[in-house]
């Protein structure tokens, strides 16, 4: 399969995340296998453009914002956590490992909080400033 040029890679990239935010917001997990079925999203397994690197660079990118690892809500089927990379990210941006479940947990608070639906008197507040 050839690598996505870049209108397809910036395609799949907002395609991704807003299937992720989606996820997010209702407090509720999406599979692997799930992401990669988000149209317009016909990428390989692993390699530059990839389904991995692009949940990396949505999480890098949404943590830098301070919104969490948004990819938190991306999980394996069998095991019901994210992969390894997605803990392999999380120490490198700092995240305690230590106890896998936990960091899911207090993850998936951050992100949902993050991305939870503001109300008209929240956003007339943040308007005001």
């Amino acid at each position: 399969m050839p690598e996505p040029t870049d209108d397809q890679w910036a395609y799949a990239l907002d395609a991704v995340r807003a299937f992720l935010v989606t996820a997010a917001r209702t407090g509720t997990t999406v599979t692997y296998g799930e992401v990669a079925t988000v149209p317009g999203t016909d990428l390989e397994p692993s390699g530059p453009r990839s389904l991995a690197a692009i949940l990396r660079v949505i999480s890098t990118t949404e943590d830098e914002a301070g919104r969490g690892l948004l990819t938190v809500v991306v999980v394996r089927r069998r095991t019901g956590l994210p992969g390894e990379g997605f803990f392999r990210l999380a120490a490198e941006r700092g995240r305690d490992i230590s106890d896998p479940t936990r960091l899911f947990e207090l993850e998936r608070q951050r992100v949902r909080r993050a991305h939870a639906p503001r109300s008209p008197q929240d956003q007339n507040s943040s308007n005001a400033g």
